[in-house]
């Protein structure tokens, strides 16, 4: 079962063998990024309206959380002919997080407090410039990938 999952999400997110390697990663970056962004957001709720917890610390922690185990969601899927070793990527990949946790901070306390926007809608907005951030970085420096290489990503 699991096999066949796998092999729909690949032909799909390739668009059948279609795309170009840099599409490929990005919409399974970007899957990968709306799933665990999804988890993100459901704890950062959690936290805020059931725990009280003040939503800047909640929003550290919920980044947090989820944010290893996208690293090893994308060294194997989006990412898996990436040409950094797992340690040196997963360095990155966290030195990374932290900037987009820095930036995620800064532009939702921005949001919230200074264009005064609901801290939900502020954070998906946040979530959406700092993943574009992210997958940059991330595409080029955590995994080495090369923008021009004709091969197809299966």
């Amino acid at each position: 079962m699991l096999k066949k999952i796998k092999r729909f999400l690949d032909k799909t997110t390739s668009l059948n063998g279609k795309a170009s390697n840099i599409l490929t990663r990005l919409i399974r970056y970007s899957l990968t990024g709306l799933s665990s962004g999804t988890v993100d957001l459901t704890l950062l709720i959690i936290l805020v309206e059931i725990f009280k917890v003040y939503y800047l610390i909640a929003a550290t922690i919920s980044f947090i959380a989820t944010h290893s185990s996208a690293y090893f969601i994308n060294r194997k899927w989006g990412f898996k002919d990436s040409k950094s070793s797992t340690s040196t990527g997963y360095y990155f990949f966290i030195t990374f997080g932290i900037i987009g946790i820095i930036l995620t901070l800064y532009l939702l306390k921005f949001g919230v407090e200074t264009l005064k926007i609901n801290y939900i809608l502020a954070r998906i907005i946040v979530g959406i410039t700092v993943g574009i951030f992210n997958f940059s970085m991330n595409f080029f420096i955590t995994f080495r990938m090369k923008i021009f290489n004709p091969k197809k990503t299966k």
